[in-house]
């Protein structure tokens, strides 16, 4: 389910249309009457009460003309991004911010508090639309750090490659003062920032100028002591390799998994809709959805 930006203009001109030739007869409480007939509860899912505005500004931000369809879609994004904050993750007022001020951008408005001034004047309830953007930003994370970090895992049609980035500190036994030094830097090792340590005692001048950073290291491009000991270690990690004629300090200051070329890309992505569509399939078998008339 891949979101898109959408023009405002087609949006205004789509969620309500009236019944009364687009005349906003009000009732007592100065709602309009087209606004009670179109919001209404439609569907709950799992005690989460569904809207009829809700519906329509989905089938519109996604392009699906098709109510039934757009309806299982909205209940599917609903129960992910449900998933996705019983799994932690969070759709931050930031990252709704920003989303928000792209797409006032996209439409030549100044601020978010001009897009939200005309959602208010068509009488559409800006909470639903940043509702959405909340929903879909969940949605993206728990595919992005959740289903495809799990896939990657198991894929047999490409390889997974590890990457880091590491700060090493070189002291070499040739060095007389090298036990002196040994014992200095293991006393300091989690007392004085690491960075500082490479400065002070590294023996290797080329490391020691570039403060021991050591970036888009791959399997195998280190010594095999290294090599074999790095990839099990995580962020924050500080370890020791020791060889005949020297011994490292390595601390890792990222890991991560990135998939090489070698890998269709277009299989990937079938399978991690096949996995999508398990997991909606048992996340519906584990849910309460009732759908209202």
């Amino acid at each position: 389910m891949k979101g898109k930006y959408i023009v405002l203009s087609l949006i205004l001109s789509a969620l309500f249309i009236t019944p009364f030739n687009k005349a906003k007869a009000e009732n007592s409480s100065n709602i309009p009457k087209d606004y009670i007939l179109i919001d209404k509860i439609i569907a709950i899912v799992n005690g989460r009460p569904v809207l009829e505005s809700e519906l329509k500004l989905f089938q519109e931000f996604y392009g699906i003309k098709d109510k039934k369809k757009a309806l299982d879609e909205l209940i599917n994004q609903i129960l992910i991004s449900q998933a996705a904050e019983n799994m932690g993750l969070k759709a931050s007022q930031e990252e709704i911010n920003k989303y928000l001020m792209d797409l006032a951008k996209k439409n030549n408005l100044d601020s978010i508090t001009d897009l939200k001034k005309i959602f208010e004047n068509e009488g559409i309830a800006f909470s639903e639309f940043k509702d959405l953007v909340r929903r879909q930003i969940l949605v993206g994370k728990f595919t992005h750090q959740y289903l495809r970090e799990k896939f990657l895992e198991a894929t047999e049609e490409g390889k997974v490659e590890k990457i880091a980035t590491i700060r090493v500190l070189y002291l070499s036994k040739d060095n007389p003062d090298f036990e002196k030094k040994y014992k200095e830097v293991k006393s300091k090792l989690y007392k004085v920032p690491f960075v500082k340590l490479v400065e002070e005692y590294c023996d290797n001048s080329s490391l020691k100028e570039s403060k021991g950073l050591i970036r888009n290291v791959k399997e195998g491009f280190l010594n095999e002591k290294i090599d074999k000991k790095l990839w099990d270690y995580k962020k924050g990690d500080i370890f020791e390799v020791e060889t005949k004629d020297e011994v490292y300090f390595i601390k890792v200051l990222s890991m991560e998994k990135k998939l090489t070329d070698e890998i269709d890309n277009r299989k990937l992505e079938e399978k991690i809709k096949k996995e999508i569509d398990l997991l909606i399939q048992k996340l519906r078998e584990n849910s309460v959805i009732k759908y209202l008339n």
